[in-house]
């Protein structure tokens, strides 16, 4: 996945230009690819929202405990995936979740600057 974010044109040209790119993960569950996502280097900030309670937790202690590497690029919310602000946001990504990603398809369409990774 994050092979195929980095040969996108758009992200391609920010990476070039050494500008921020803002990775947000919609129904992040345990933070797993929040956390990869944080590993590659390639965003300024990775973001997780949840609407799972337990779920929040689960990846707020692991964000936690893994602090010293990704304290300040990582985030974790707990949030309504519908009402997710994405406006300052380049890589979107959504597991599984079919009306979630195809409303946000939608919008991504009005808004050229998403890149939409589902999986």
């Amino acid at each position: 996945m994050f092979e195929q974010i980095r040969q996108h044109p758009r992200i391609m040209q920010k990476l070039r230009r050494q500008e921020n790119i803002r990775f947000v993960d919609l129904g992040s569950g345990d933070g797993r690819v929040v956390f990869r996502a944080a590993r590659e280097s390639i965003f300024s900030k990775c973001i997780g929202v949840e609407i799972n309670p337990l779920l929040h937790v689960w990846s707020s202690i692991r964000r936690f405990v893994q602090s010293h590497r990704y304290w300040t690029t990582t985030n974790v919310i707990l949030q309504d995936l519908w009402s997710v602000d994405l406006r300052n946001t380049d890589v979107v990504a959504v597991n599984g979740l079919h009306p979630i990603r195809q409303l946000r398809e939608e919008d991504a369409e009005r808004n050229e600057k998403w890149f939409i990774c589902c999986f």
